[in-house]
């Protein structure tokens, strides 16, 4: 019975059939995809498109790029100007998924 039980500790029963018997072996249950990796080209276009928008809005970047009144745009300082077009462009893109369906 001792070594019964540890070696059933060691390998996991596959049910085989309808009968429930169980055999010594490996497990028939599939290891699933992580929902959170895209599984097309399109969606790895959308994640990478993104991200690097999301980027862009950053401190680091926005800091240094971005970090200016002049030149006016519509009215607005050129940092909102900028970050209203990183965001729209971010909108753009979760429309774009939302619309094909990734």
């Amino acid at each position: 019975m001792k070594n019964q039980s540890s070696r059933s500790l060691i390998s996991l029963p596959i049910l085989q059939g309808t009968e429930g018997q169980a055999s010594e072996g490996r497990t028939l249950m599939r290891i699933q995809q992580s929902h959170y990796r895209p599984r097309s080209r399109n969606g790895w276009i959308a994640v990478v498109s993104f991200l690097g928008l999301m980027g862009l809005a950053q401190p680091p970047i926005v800091h240094s790029l971005a970090n200016r009144i002049e030149p006016w745009i519509l009215g607005v300082p050129f940092l909102y100007a900028y970050l209203l077009v990183v965001y729209i462009a971010m909108i753009g893109v979760l429309v774009w998924v939302q619309r094909r369906g990734l």
